[in-house]
C-alpha cells in the first residue's frame, strides 16, 4: 500500500511538472557542437538548438521535434550554405518543429530543391529567415497547421513560397520578391495568406491553383507580370489587397466559380485591373478600385456579380465583356474612360445603376476633325472642274489612308524581329570533288553544313532553364533537317539536333557534316529552339514546350549524283 501511495505521487509530480527541454549550442568556439546536424542528432524530442554565428555547409534533416534559433536576431549572422543539389536545406519530416532566424542560400549553379522543406509535417513555425538562390524557397508537401511568418525570400529560380496538397496553413507577413514565381497555393485548402509582399517577380505574385475555402487578404503584389490569380479555384475570399503597376494585370480569374473579389486596389496596371477569362461562374466582385489601368475589368466569364466598383481614368475600357452571359453589373461609378461599359450578348446580361462618364480622348477629337476636314473638302471642290475635283479627292483618299495605315499598324508593332536568333553565313561544303566519288556509300553523299548563329535580344526570352531574361547565356537546340525535290513539301527529316549555348549578341560558329541522300537538289531546314515555360495563368503553367526563335533553309544542288 506504501509502494503504491509512492508510484501514485511520482505519476503526479512528472505529470505535472514535465521535464524541461534542453539547450544545445552551436558554434565554433565554446559550443557543445560545430556541426548543427550533429546536435540534431543527439538531440532529444523539444530540446532547443541555438545556433551561433558562423557559415555552415551542411543539408539537414530534422526527424524530431525540436526549435533551431540563432543566437541573435540578425539571420545574416548565421549562414548555412550547401552545394549539395541532391537534397534540399532543411528537410524538416517532424511535426511541431520551429526553424528561426536563419539564412539559407545555395552557391551559385547548384539548384538546391528548397531552402526549407516541410515534409508531410504539422504545426511547425518557419519565421524570419532568409532563402535565397535555391529552386524553392520554402516547400510543403502535405503538411498541415504549419505558420510561415516573416520570411524573406529572393532571387529563387522557382518559387518564393510553394504549398502543396498542404491544408490550413497561415502564410503572412512574408516579402517575396525577384523570383520567377512568387507565392503559389495548390491543391490546397483553408489556408490564409495574408500581409504578404509579393513583389517584382517574374510571372505572378500570388496565385491558388485548384484551391478552395482559403483566403487572401491584405497583401501587396506590385511589379509581377500578375498580381493575384486564381485557376480552377472555388470559394475563395480576396479582400483588401493591393495589386498595383504590375505588367499585365492586377488580377487574373481562370475556371474559377463563387469567388469574392473584395475591397482590392486593382490600379495602374499595364493591361487590365481584373481579367475574367473562360468558365468562370457566380464570382462577385464587389467594392473595388480599378483606375488607371488599360481595360478597368476585362471578362469572357458568365455569371459575374460586379457591383459598387469604382472604375475611373482606364485607357480604353472600364468594364469590357466579351461573349459573356448572366451578368450583374450594378451601382458601379465609371469616370473618364474612353468607354464605360463595352459587353456582347447585352440582352443577357443585366446593367443597372451605374453611373457613367466618359471622357473626351483624342481619338474622338481626330475623328471629329477627319469629319469636319472632309466636310469642308467637299464644299471646297465644289468651285473647281470636274478633273481637277476626281484628282484632289484621290489625293485627299492617299493621304488618308496613309494615316490609317500609320494610326493602326505602328501601336502594335513589337519593335522586335519574329526571330531572336540570327543564322548568317550559311554554307555547304563537299567533302571532295565530283571526280573523287564523294558518296560514302551507295545511297549517301557526305559533306559539311557551317553557318554563323547570333542572339540579338536578350531581354526578349521568358527564363529558359532557370536562367534570368537579362542573362547573356541562351540555351537552344538545333534542329537541321532535309527534304529531297521529290518529297512532298513540308516533310522534313531530322538529320541531326544539338543543344548549344549561345552568347549575347556575340556569333557563335557553328559546322556539322551532313549525309545527304543521293538527289539532285535537297532543301535544307536548320531551325533554333529555347525551351519556354507555360506561365500562369495557363492551367499547365510550369510544363515546358520548345519555341521556335531562329529558322533558314538552304537548297543544295548534288551536281553530278
Amino acid at each position: 500500500m506504501k509502494l503504491k501511495s509512492v508510484l501514485i505521487t511520482l505519476l503526479l509530480f512528472f505529470s505535472t511538472n514535465p521535464v524541461s527541454a534542453d539547450v544545445i549550442t552551436v558554434g565554433f568556439k565554446n559550443a557543445d557542437y560545430t556541426s548543427i546536424q550533429d546536435a540534431v542528432d543527439n538531440a532529444n524530442d523539444t530540446d532547443i538548438i541555438i545556433v551561433h554565428s558562423g557559415i555552415y555547409s551542411e543539408n539537414l534533416l530534422i526527424n524530431k521535434p525540436l526549435t533551431l534559433k540563432t543566437a541573435d536576431d540578425n539571420s545574416f549572422n548565421v549562414t548555412v550554405k550547401v552545394t549539395n543539389s541532391s537534397n534540399h536545406i532543411f528537410h524538416i519530416s517532424s511535426s511541431n518543429t520551429s526553424i528561426i532566424g536563419f539564412n539559407l542560400i545555395a552557391e551559385n549553379e547548384s539548384k538546391i530543391r528548397s531552402g526549407i522543406y516541410l515534409d508531410n509535417a504539422m504545426y511547425c513555425q518557419i519565421l524570419d529567415n532568409s532563402i535565397s538562390n535555391v529552386e524553392d524557397g520554402i516547400l510543403l508537401s502535405s503538411s498541415r497547421e504549419n505558420e510561415i511568418e516573416g520570411n524573406s525570400l529572393f532571387l529563387n529560380s522557382l518559387h518564393g513560397i510553394n504549398i502543396s496538397d498542404s491544408n490550413n496553413n497561415v502564410i503572412s507577413k512574408n516579402t517575396v520578391f525577384n523570383n520567377r514565381y512568387g507565392i503559389i497555393v495548390e491543391s490546397s485548402n483553408n489556408n490564409i495568406i495574408s500581409n504578404n509582399n509579393a513583389s517584382l517577380n517574374e510571372n505572378y505574385g500570388i496565385a491558388l491553383f485548384k484551391t478552395n475555402d482559403s483566403i487572401v487578404k491584405e497583401n501587396t503584389a506590385t511589379g509581377n507580370k500578375h498580381g493575384i490569380c486564381l485557376t480552377s479555384s472555388f470559394n475563395n475570399e480576396i479582400e483588401n489587397n493591393s495589386a498595383v503597376n504590375n505588367m499585365l494585370t492586377g488580377s487574373v480569374v481562370w475556371d474559377s466559380e463563387t469567388n469574392r473579389l473584395e475591397n482590392n486596389n486593382f490600379g495602374f496596371n499595364r493591361d487590365s485591373g481584373l481579367t475574367l477569362l473562360h468558365a468562370n461562374k457566380n464570382n462577385r466582385i464587389v467594392n473595388n478600385e480599378l483606375s488607371h489601368n488599360e481595360n478597368g475589368i476585362y471578362s469572357r466569364g458568365d455569371g459575374a456579380l460586379i457591383r459598387n466598383n469604382t472604375i475611373n481614368s482606364n485607357g480604353k475600357y472600364g468594364i469590357l465583356l466579351i461573349y459573356t452571359k448572366d451578368n450583374v453589373i450594378e451601382n458601379n461609378t465609371l469616370l473618364n474612360n474612353e468607354i464605360g461599359i463595352k459587353t456582347e450578348k447585352l440582352s443577357e446580361n443585366q446593367i443597372f445603376s451605374n453611373t457613367i462618364d466618359n471622357r473626351l480622348t483624342a481619338n474622338k477629337l481626330m475623328s471629329a476633325l477627319l469629319v469636319l476636314v472632309v466636310i469642308g473638302a467637299v464644299f471646297y471642290l465644289k468651285k473647281e472642274s470636274l478633273l481637277l475635283k476626281s484628282l484632289k479627292i484621290l489625293l485627299l483618299v492617299f493621304i488618308l489612308l496613309i494615316l490609317a495605315i500609320v494610326a493602326w499598324y505602328f501601336p502594335f508593332e513589337s519593335g522586335l524581329p519574329e526571330n531572336n536568333v540570327e543564322i548568317n553565313n550559311i554554307n555547304w561544303t563537299d567533302n571532295g570533288a565530283v571526280t573523287d566519288n564523294r558518296a560514302i556509300n551507295d545511297s549517301y553523299v557526305r559533306g559539311n553544313l557551317s553557318m554563323d548563329f547570333v542572339y540579338l535580344h536578350k531581354n526578349s526570352q521568358s527564363l529558359n532553364l532557370g536562367e534570368s531574361p537579362e542573362t547573356d547565356i541562351l540555351p537552344v537546340d538545333i534542329h537541321i533537317g532535309s527534304m529531297g525535290s521529290a518529297s512532298t513539301l513540308g516533310d522534313y527529316t531530322l538529320l541531326h539536333g544539338e543543344p548549344l549555348t549561345l552568347e549575347y549578341s556575340k556569333p557563335y560558329q557553328y559546322s556539322h557534316p551532313l549525309d545527304l541522300k543521293k538527289e539532285k537538289q535537297h532543301h535544307v531546314l536548320v531551325e533554333i529552339y529555347t525551351k519556354r515555360y507555360y506561365e500562369y495563368p495557363n492551367p499547365v503553367y510550369g510544363d515546358s514546350h520548345q519555341e521556335l526563335i531562329g529558322v533558314e533553309v538552304m537548297d543544295i544542288n548534288l551536281k553530278g549524283k
